[in-house]
Parts: structure tokens; C-alpha cells; sequence
């Protein structure tokens, strides 16, 4: 039963609720045992980072455009350069290949040209983890090491130096 705003008594409804969480958040949640019978209702789904390099770069472009950076100038590489970096580290460590070539691979690219025997994505794919893009670095990270890098120097700007400092700090 819903309980409307107004002054009604409770209503029927049959839907569905979707919610999200991180997992520290969930953690706390599903422990507190005044949620038990909700908790039996509950079916989680995990959902995968995103694998996909172009995309992650088109993310990092929609944030800073939607954010007080927006007019700030970018040099050519900055975003491809982070979105390999948190790409690579979601993924796992591929037996054969690299892993720069496994990023390129699953970003739907021909690496065919410049390494003749790097696995095809079917082959990464086989031999993949069920954990993998699982774990490895948030967008949310990504973001901070982008704001910091427009940050670091004399003027609000972002290019590659600047996000590599940031990294290995």
C-alpha cells in the first residue's frame, strides 16, 4: 500500500522501484536489521563500469561542460589520456596481449595494423574475469584528477603533464 500526500488512507500500487547505491552505502543498509523484510524483496543487479574508451571520454566532456570549467581551454590527448588510464584499470591483466591493446580492442578499434597478433575482442572476452569492470577507478575519481589538474597550474587549463602529475601523486 501507498500512502498518497494528502489526507487519504493508504493506496494500493504494484510497480516496480528502482534505486542505486554505492556499496559502502548498502553495506550499512542491508545490516540494519529494521530492513529485513524489505531486504527479501530486493534484487541487485551489478552493473559494470563502462568498458568503452570513446564513451568515457564523451563522460569526462559532458561533466566539465556541465560544471564551472566548462570555459576552461583543454590540449589535445587530456581526456583520452585519463579515460585509458581508468579504462586499463578496470580491466584484468589479459594473459596474452596488452593491456593498451585490450583498451583499444574493447573500444571497438583495429590495433590489427600496428600489432598483427593481438587477440580479437572474442579472445579477451573468453578468458575475462566475471569481476572484470567490476573494480578500478570511478568516474567520480576521474573527475577529481581532471579538477585538480585544471587546477594545478598558473591558470585554470587541462592538459596531459598536468593530469599525469596529478596521477602520480
Amino acid at each position: 500500500k501507498f500512502s498518497g500526500t494528502e489526507k487519504s488512507g493508504a493506496m494500493p500500487w504494484r510497480g516496480l522501484t528502482l534505486a542505486h547505491s554505492n556499496e559502502s552505502e548498502w553495506d550499512k543498509f542491508k545490516a540494519n536489521k529494521n530492513n529485513e523484510a524489505f531486504l527479501d524483496r530486493v534484487k541487485i543487479i551489478e552493473v559494470k563500469y563502462n568498458l568503452r574508451l570513446t564513451e568515457e571520454q564523451m563522460i569526462y566532456q559532458k561533466i566539465i561542460a556541465n560544471s564551472e570549467l566548462k570555459d576552461m581551454p583543454v590540449a589535445p590527448y587530456s581526456y583520452e589520456l585519463l579515460a585509458r588510464t581508468v579504462i586499463a584499470s578496470r580491466l584484468t591483466k589479459p594473459s596474452e596481449g596488452r593491456i593498451d591493446e585490450k583498451v583499444l580492442i574493447y573500444d571497438g578499434q583495429d590495433v590489427r595494423d600496428e600489432h598483427p597478433n593481438a587477440p580479437t575482442v572474442y579472445d579477451f572476452l573468453k578468458k575475462a574475469k566475471a569481476t572484470e569492470g567490476m573494480e578500478g577507478l570511478s568516474t567520480r575519481v576521474a573527475y577529481k584528477i581532471l579538477s585538480d589538474a585544471a587546477n594545478l597550474g598558473e591558470e585554470e587549463a587541462l592538459d596531459p603533464v598536468e593530469i599525469l602529475a596529478i596521477m602520480k601523486r
